[in-house]
């Protein structure tokens, strides 16, 4: 599972982890976080749609994680679409630490 992968890479920052996308748009309500990590394709509630329905409460760095879903391209048209105001990454799996620890820092930076 991508978020038990995520904590053992990402050992060296803070993580809160949720088991889905309704899960993450409660978080997100609640607490103010520097950068999300979502998969798009997750139970319940999808990563693009947790982003559209936390809407205001996403902050402005957000990573996307596939697995190459059908419509991965048209979903990931939509979110940078929607969210021109944010930094918005896709990346593809599999990917390296490396790779995910340049996203972040890309994120955090803006």
């Amino acid at each position: 599972m991508l978020r038990d992968l995520l904590s053992r890479m990402l050992n060296e920052h803070h993580l809160v982890l949720e088991s889905d996308g309704v899960e993450g748009v409660e978080r997100l309500n609640q607490q103010r976080f520097d950068i999300v990590i979502s998969d798009v394709g997750m139970r319940t509630m999808d990563g693009p749609e947790m982003i559209l329905a936390a809407g205001e409460n996403v902050p402005a760095g957000v990573i996307m994680i596939s697995g190459g879903d059908p419509g991965f391209t048209e979903t990931r048209e939509k979110i940078a679409s929607i969210m021109a105001v944010r930094t918005v990454i896709f990346i593809a799996k599999p990917f390296s630490i490396e790779e995910l620890e340049a996203h972040i820092a890309t994120c955090l930076s803006r």
